[in-house]
């Protein structure tokens, strides 16, 4: 694995681009992740900007955690964020999409094309973490191919092996 190029991947896909985030972003991520009603089921919320931009913007080790921006390319749009960390042989995965473009196909479209590019960087298991209560989320992950492998009160982890992804 190739964390230098993972953490500087730039993915196109069909109606956007998955890339690190710029300083002009931090704004439109900021007016969606401190939507409290929205992110009622994410723990990254609530942030100050100098916050967000340490978090968006200091290029961080894929150990400690890092944003990737999803942008619309021809308007410089900011339709979400994606999350990668590493832990050991496991890559997590995060994502929010901007309410504005909820439930188009972008966080299926993204993730899809981020699960691809994983698997090429060799990563071998992908896991996700949703609240048992977020519906939208446990479908995605379903829908990409995750298996719910445990759950409790707080969370629910999902997880495929990467080798094998041909969806």
């Amino acid at each position: 694995m190739n964390e230098e190029e993972i953490c500087n991947l730039s993915i196109i896909t069909r109606r956007g681009i998955i890339r690190p985030f710029s300083a002009h972003e931090v704004d439109a991520f900021l007016s969606y992740h401190n939507n409290l009603d929205w992110m009622q089921y994410q723990g990254f919320k609530g942030l100050s900007k100098a916050e967000a931009v340490d978090a968006l913007l200091s290029n961080p080790t894929l150990t400690q955690g890092k944003q990737f921006a999803l942008v619309k390319p021809e308007m410089d749009q900011l339709l979400g964020d994606f999350y990668l960390q590493l832990e050991g042989d496991t890559m997590w995965l995060g994502y929010t999409i901007n309410p504005l473009f909820a439930r188009h196909g972008y966080a299926f479209e993204g993730a899809k094309a981020l699960i691809e590019f994983l698997s090429q960087q060799h990563v071998r298991v992908l896991k996700a973490d949703v609240d048992p209560n977020n519906q939208a989320s446990r479908r995605l992950l379903e829908k990409l191919s995750f298996k719910q492998i445990m759950q409790n009160d707080e969370t629910v982890i999902f997880e495929r092996g990467l080798t094998d992804f041909n969806n």
